[in-house]
This record gives C-alpha cells, sequence and structure tokens, in this order.
C-alpha cells in the first residue's frame, strides 16, 4: 500500500474516534437532564401530594365547628 492510504486511514480513524466521543458526551447530557426532569417532577408530585390539603379532613373540621357554634347558640 502507499504511504497516503495509511495517513488516510488514521485520519479517518482519528475522526471517527472523535465523532464517537461527541456522541457520547451528547448521549450523557441528555441523560443527565433527563434525570435532572425526571427528579424534578418527582419532587413536585411528593410535595403537592404532602401539602394537598385533605378534603374529607376540610369537610369534617368545618361541620365539627358548625355544631360548635350551633351548640354555643
Amino acid at each position: 500500500m502507499k504511504p497516503h492510504l495509511y495517513l488516510f486511514v488514521y485520519v479517518k480513524k482519528r475522526f471517527l474516534g472523535v465523532v464517537v466521543i461527541l456522541d457520547l458526551m451528547i448521549f450523557g447530557v441528555v441523560a443527565f437532564v433527563g434525570g435532572l426532569a425526571a427528579l424534578i417532577g418527582f419532587l413536585i408530585i411528593i410535595g403537592r401530594r404532602i401539602t394537598e390539603p385533605n378534603k374529607d379532613l376540610e369537610q369534617k373540621v368545618e361541620r365539627l365547628e358548625s355544631e360548635v357554634k350551633r351548640l354555643e347558640n
């Protein structure tokens, strides 16, 4: 083989290595952003469940308050 063909193969392999590394970096960034979005969504859902008032409990409290007011009068 001629020497310039070896140079072409070397440059081609080197370029493919760079492409593979860039692909892996892009994949890593996308995976990190996706994981971060999933974590934020999970924390929002948990936060809403914790802070969301229980409607049955609120209705019972209102009913008891109205009953107390009725008994006071």
